[in-house]
């Protein structure tokens, strides 16, 4: 089988993109103002805000450099939002899960057989533990992020997954 590609969703990014520069924009000349002192809660969000380009601006480079958000091949499932890319005889089961209520996320959720793999820093092991307090999902992948049908991806997805379990 081809490689499939499934394209960043350019409007969703750039939206981000903007909504978060502006405000960071905007919160850098209220703490520079000469009248204005550093209080601790715009600097908390002056720190989120910038947290968040962290994960958006490398997306909007990906895009624009014509990278795709996941990538299927015969041997790995790529995720490139959050730079994983993993086995397809590693995983164990491929859902589909949509938002819950009216916020959140549709994602496409990865159980892993052996998780240890993926998670292989210190850090990586702790955060993973935590989320396992909240959630039986390994890996999630956003799909409001990602160009095309949401089911569509996951039938692509598990068809990738049945060959190379040989079914």
């Amino acid at each position: 089988m081809d490689d499939v590609k499934f394209k960043y969703q350019p409007a969703w990014i750039i939206i981000f993109d903007f909504f978060l520069s502006f405000f960071l924009y905007g919160i850098t000349i209220h703490l520079l103002a000469r009248d204005t002192d550093f209080s601790i809660p715009s600097c908390i969000f002056y720190l989120i805000i910038l947290l968040m380009l962290c994960y958006l601006l490398p997306w909007t480079i990906r895009m624009l450099l014509g990278k795709p958000a996941i990538l299927l091949t015969n041997e790995y499932f790529v995720d490139n939002l959050f730079n994983r890319k993993i086995k397809w005889s590693n995983i164990s089961s491929i859902d589909y899960e949509p938002r819950r209520f009216t916020r959140g996320f549709d994602r496409l959720v990865i159980n892993l057989k052996n998780p240890d793999e993926y998670f292989d820093s210190p850090l990586k092991q702790i955060l993973y533990k935590f989320k396992r307090l909240y959630t039986v999902n390994d890996i999630s992948v956003v799909l409001d992020f990602v160009y095309g049908e949401k089911e569509e991806i996951l039938q692509v997805a598990r068809v990738y997954w049945d060959k190379s379990a040989g079914l």
